[in-house]
Order: C-alpha cells, then structure tokens, then sequence
C-alpha cells in the first residue's frame, strides 16, 4: 500500500516566528506488509516534494522541535501512567527528495542559515544495511555536494553501541570528509569524529561560513579529530592546520555547558608568518614610492575608528603557546612560549617569552574592557639585540648596523580608539645602544 498527502502543515511551538513549523507540498510512502507481522516497519520508498523546514531557538534556548509535556491530570482524576513506547525497527528502502528547504533561526539579532536541497537520494539494502545517500544544493547561495554512508537503523536507536558514519562535503573547491561513529545519536553522546578539509584559500572557506574580507594567503589544510568529555564538552585533539608555509598542531577542549563557553588549548607551531594576516601593511617596494596624500581635515598618525572589544566577552580561554619561529613585519621572534588567559573580559597574556635578533625577550600585556574602550598595560624587557639580524630574517635589506643592549617597556594606557590609546599612552621606554 501506498499512502499520499498533499499540502501538509505541521504547526510550530507558540513563540515561534512563523507560523507553521514544516510544510510540504507532497508527501508519499509505500510501506512493506510483510515486516510489519515481525513488528518491523520497512518504507520501500519514501517521496518528499518542496518541504521547508524551520528549526529555531528562542531567547531562554528552547527548540522549537521540543514538543510540550501534558499539563498534569487534576486530583482525584489521576489515570494509569501509559505503557511506554519503544519505536520499533525502521528501514527506508529508498527516499526522494525533490526542491527542499532547511531554515535555521539562532541568537539575538536573530542570525538566518539555509541550506537550499536541490534533491536528495538515499537507499538501504535493509534492516541491518547502512544507508547511502547523496545530496545536491547549497549553503548561504554557496553550492553544496555531499554524500556518505550512514549506519543501520536498529543502531541508531540503541545508545550503547556506536553508530557509524562517513560523509564527504565540497563546495566550489573546498572539500571536507568527516569519518568515525556516535555511540547515542538520539541523545548526542559518544561522539568520535575525524574531520579532514581542504580548501585553496582562507577566504573561501570564510565566504562558505558567512564571513567576508579574509585574506587570501594561500591553500589550507586541516586534521582533527573531535570526540565528547562529558555533557556540553568537547575534546579538539590531533590538531594538524597547514596555511601556506605556516602550520599549527596541538589539542584543545571547548564547554558549552556553563554560562560562559570556556576554551583551554595548548598549541605548538614550527613557522607562522603572520605578515598576510596583517592588513595594509606597505612591501618593501611600496616604501620607496611616494607617500600618499592626506586627505583634507585628517591629521591623524595612528587611526581613531572605534575599537571593537566585543570578541573579548564571548568566551573565556586559557592558551599555551610555544613557536620556533613567528614572522611578524619588520622582525622575527625565536623559540616563542607565552600562556594567554582571558576571564570575564579580562585578557593577560604573562609570561611572554622570546628572542629576537640573538637577543633574549621577556614581556606582558593585560587588556581589560571599559566603559569608555579599553585599558591596556604591557612591559617588556629585551636584552642583546643584533639590529643587522633583526630585518634579514624577514627579508628586508639592512637599515642599522649594531647592537642593542637593553631595551625596557613599561607603559599603560586607555581610551576608544588606537589614537586614544597613543595620546593617553604614558610610562617608560628605555634604550640602550653601543656606538
């Protein structure tokens, strides 16, 4: 037997924005009799035409796919708990979808995603086959292929044996594979996933995630394997990222389960070249032309445009870094060690340690959030320097020819602007230089 139904609307929560939760044009099953006297259910084939879907979360994090507990019965009027129900086992043969929509609605502003399904075909052998699918569409106007192979039915209703899964994803000319099993899908524990992406540019990857103006400092790879601690916790380990000539390993661990998400990582790099990251920064070609006009009104060395100390309030984090070599600017700093703890708005960054120029750096910098922007205080102690090494290891022709004997910071300032914080700038800066 088949059955069919045309123009189906499923109501959402009450505080949902639209009405409707789910609405589909056209929705048909063919279900097998046979299985059903074993007390299993097999859809044969299953076709959905133009569904659109919304999944929203409110203010307080409700789902709108929370469906709401019966209001409890009055006194005197109690009646026999219902038996529970257990779903029995379930295979679809074959599943058609046809021009689908997939809206997800978070956060406050309210952000919009949307994952547009062109079609969608999946099918299984059987009860105990894995399901193959494969789907065409795309994400915020990007296009999407992805296709993988999900494990069988009866498994993924039993949360003490892990469901496997393997997915490939590409869009324009990034590719990413996720491979590995969730021990109980229903309630998402037990998750051990590998994760392995591909991408030509940085960029690209940020106009795939919604984020534009990433600079484009060449092909990117990345390695990591993701698995759950405990409840709203998540390990991040076998961290390998390559961008261009740089590269990043380590482990980390993320918590979503208290009021603040808290991130604790430690991370090690052989070379980070963090010259492209930096915008605007002139070449060695662009010092020589001419310097451009001013323009009328504008006086300004440093740039007064608002700071944005938002990010410093997401989450909190404890790093520990450790680097052979990072190239900055106009110098390159050696076998770099710093701890970074940001609590509450709150950044420090102590102990830092470096050397740069043969010469030995011992430093810190706290950052702390204001009505007004920002204070900052940052110290600094560098001993030997030998300037005619300091701009070779970044390629730049020698400019001085000596050495540095002591070089002491210790300043603070505040203010809203990188303007306000170089007018307001006070302290010490001590050199000290032979011949």
């Amino acid at each position: 037997p088949t059955v069919i139904a045309e123009q189906i609307t499923l109501q959402n929560a009450p505080w949902g924005s639209p009405p409707d939760l789910a609405t589909r044009k056209r929705w048909e099953a063919q279900i097998g009799l046979s299985p059903i006297l074993f007390g299993k259910i097999e859809v044969k084939r299953l076709i959905l035409v133009k569904p659109d879907i919304l999944i929203e979360v409110n203010e307080s994090g409700k789902l709108n796919l929370e469906f709401e507990s019966p209001s409890a019965p009055k006194k005197g009027k109690q009646k026999k708990s219902p038996a529970s129900f257990k779903l029995p086992p379930l295979v679809l043969k074959e599943v058609r979808l046809d021009i689908g929509l997939i809206l997800y609605k978070h956060g406050k502003p309210t952000e919009t995603y949307a994952l547009k399904i062109d079609s969608l075909e999946a099918s299984s052998e059987g009860f105990n086959s894995p399901l193959v699918f494969k789907l065409m569409g795309s994400y915020l106007d990007n296009p999407l292929e992805a296709a993988g192979t999900l494990g069988d039915s009866p498994t993924l209703f039993r949360p003490d044996k892990p469901w496997p899964l393997k997915l490939s994803l590409k869009s324009k000319k990034t590719s990413a594979t996720l491979e590995g099993s969730i021990r109980d899908v229903m309630g998402a524990k037990g998750i051990s996933l590998t994760v392995k992406a591909n991408s030509p540019s940085i960029s690209e990857i940020g106009r795939l995630a919604g984020v534009d103006d990433l600079p484009d400092v060449g092909p990117v790879k990345i390695d990591l394997r993701v698995s759950d601690s405990r409840s709203d916790a998540y390990k991040i380990s076998d961290i390998i990222v390559a961008l261009a000539d740089s590269d990043l390993a380590g482990s980390g661990e993320i918590d979503l389960g208290s009021a603040r998400p808290k991130f604790e990582a430690e991370l090690s790099s052989k070379n980070l070249d963090m010259r492209p990251l930096i915008k605007e920064v002139p070449r060695e070609s662009e010092s020589e032309k001419p310097p451009k006009k001013q323009k009328k009104g504008s006086s300004k060395i440093f740039p007064d445009d608002p700071l944005s100390v938002d990010s410093l309030n997401i989450a909190d984090a404890r790093i520990k870094f450790q680097g052979k070599r990072i190239l900055l600017f106009a110098f390159a700093l050696q076998d770099i060690s710093l701890d970074l703890v940001l609590e509450k708005g709150r950044l420090v960054v102590d102990p830092i340690k470096s050397s740069i120029g043969g010469g030995n750096m011992v430093g810190r910098l706290e950052v702390q959030p204001q009505d007004d922007g920002v204070a900052m205080a940052a110290t600094a102690k560098i001993e030997n320097i030998d300037t005619s090494v300091v701009p070779k290891e970044v390629g730049i022709s020698e400019i001085i020819d000596g050495k540095i004997k002591l070089v002491d910071i210790d300043v603070s300032s505040s203010g809203r602007s990188v303007a306000d914080l170089m007018a307001r700038l006070s302290g010490k800066t001590t050199i000290v230089m032979d011949e």
